[in-house]
């Protein structure tokens, strides 16, 4: 009967260590597990950060866009201005060598 009680003894140890065992490496796992949780939360966040960047850059590229397009337009007025002054002024030397023409006449 001892022999079985001590047996007995032994195998309840057996147990509880094995159960302390499990126990250590179920607080380990969750530890991971919540470090794990902590990661994920940062990625988000820098994800959403990035999504933010990236919208703000699309917007100036937009405002940059429709800078270019008024730049644009604005040469485009200021070419045909030129192109009036210079007929204006072929108009204007060949009206002075006409009438230089006739008062040397």
């Amino acid at each position: 009967m001892q022999s079985s009680t001590g047996d007995a003894v032994a195998a309840i140890r057996a147990l509880t260590q094995r159960m302390q065992d499990i126990n250590t490496h179920t607080s380990e796992v969750v530890g991971a597990i919540e470090q794990q949780e902590l990661a994920t939360g940062e990625i988000s966040h820098n994800v959403a950060s990035a999504a933010t960047g990236a919208r703000a850059v699309v917007a100036a590229l937009g405002d940059v866009a429709t800078g270019v397009t008024q730049t644009r337009s604005s040469a485009q007025t200021v070419l045909a201005a030129s192109e009036e002054v210079e007929n204006a002024t072929v108009k204007l030397r060949g009206e002075v060598e006409d009438f230089l023409r006739t008062v040397a006449a």
